[in-house]
């Protein structure tokens, strides 16, 4: 037997087609939420992830206060161990004992001049508290230099709005065939932030400038200089071929 369906009444079947327009705008409203929702998301990855890692950055040097960020990421760079300066002294009056230190061997035909890490520590902090405005990379308020075998670490102690946060920097000085002296930074923190060489070649280069340039340029009446070297009893020495008539 045929089955034979009803015809559907003109009515139903205008109900029928306006429930499949509505589902129809249903979808494509969903398939638009998603859309824009995805669109959000890629601007919220694009935006959002460099910009939490830019506060991050700035948290972990401590020179700038992020809420939560500061207090979960910072600690502050310390030094190997405390060197304090020596009270009376300046200066000039340190220029002048590192030259009367000096020995010469005829062996090798080198005088050797001895700087302790108490001198190098009261160097800079007189250039520090000395220094004219702009003449630093950044303000410092104090500082230190610890000897280190192969190295010299200085720490430094910045000021910020909210208190104060450290640096710490580690170099070997090396001795150009000029005379002249550069560094080999091995490392230089802001905070707990590594910080990038091009920056801690300014800060070495503008210390170098108040602390290391006038010893250079004091034992440079004796000879011509040739060698630094670090050692691990605190003291950093100097080393140059002396001119006629120098020899101590």
């Amino acid at each position: 037997m045929v089955r034979v369906d009803a015809p559907i009444d003109a009515t139903v079947r205008d109900e029928l087609k306006q429930e499949i327009k509505k589902e129809l705008r249903k979808e494509e409203k969903h398939k638009k939420r998603m859309a824009c929702g995805g669109c959000a998301l890629v601007v919220l990855l694009l935006i959002g992830v460099p910009t939490v890692f830019v506060a991050s950055v700035f948290a972990k040097t401590g020179l700038v206060q992020v809420p939560v960020l500061s207090s979960a990421l910072y600690a502050p760079a310390t030094p190997t161990r405390t060197v304090l300066p020596l009270g009376a002294a300046t200066s000039e009056s340190i220029l002048r004992l590192i030259v009367t230190r000096a020995k010469f061997d005829p062996h090798i035909g080198v005088v050797t001049f001895a700087v302790k890490e108490q001198e190098l520590t009261t160097l800079l902090q007189h250039a520090v508290w000395g220094a004219s405005e702009g003449s630093l990379p950044f303000k410092i308020r104090t500082g230190q230099v610890v000897v280190l075998p192969n190295a010299v670490e200085v720490f430094l102690v910045l000021p910020r709005k909210s208190g104060e946060t450290t640096a710490l920097a580690r170099f070997q000085p090396i001795v150009r065939e000029n005379g002249a002296i550069d560094f080999d930074v091995r490392e230089l923190r802001v905070g707990s932030q590594q910080v990038p060489t091009w920056l801690a070649n300014m800060l070495v280069s503008a210390l170098d400038k108040f602390v290391t340039e006038p010893i250079r340029q004091q034992v440079a009446t004796v000879g011509t200089l040739t060698d630094v070297k670090a050692g691990e009893d605190g003291v950093v020495k100097f080393l140059l071929v002396p001119t006629k008539g120098s020899k101590k």
